[in-house]
Parts: C-alpha cells; sequence; structure tokens
C-alpha cells in the first residue's frame, strides 16, 4: 500500500507522508487500522498503535499516538 502511494508521488513531503501513514482506506489491512480482534491470534486485539514520519534533513521527529486519521502529530527536535 505504502509502495503503491510512494509511486506516484514526484515529492517526499510531509504533508505527503501524512497522507499515506494516515491512510485507513483499506478497513483492517489499512497502514492506519483501528484496534480490532484478529482471528489468526485467537482473536488478540491488534490495529496501529503510533505513527511516526522523520525528517532526517531538518533533524525533527513526528510522532502520534494510536489509530485514527487525526493530523495531531507532536514535534521533537
Amino acid at each position: 500500500q505504502a509502495r503503491q502511494h510512494l509511486s506516484s508521488l514526484k515529492s517526499h513531503t510531509f504533508e505527503d507522508m501524512q497522507n499515506i501513514l494516515l491512510d485507513d482506506s483499506q478497513g483492517h489491512e489499512s497502514i492506519q487500522s483501528k484496534y480490532h480482534a484478529e482471528e489468526l491470534l485467537g482473536g488478540l486485539e491488534v490495529g496501529t498503535c503510533a505513527t511516526i514520519i522523520m525528517d532526517l534533513h531538518r533533524q525533527k521527529f513526528y510522532a502520534r499516538k494510536g489509530p485514527g486519521t487525526k493530523r495531531d502529530f507532536q514535534c521533537f527536535e
């Protein structure tokens, strides 16, 4: 899913990375997945626990906790 998104981009901006990593268009198979019982793991709840974007050139690290598509990243320098 990420490769497909990346192949169509001409740049890799922070906004581009947010769009890719917060994509929930494939349900439980999405990059960004809500917690759900996973049958293959005996009903264990699985999902996205965090999303991280690193801007190595600017030495910034962006993180957000949990699943969901809110763009509420915290920046660390």
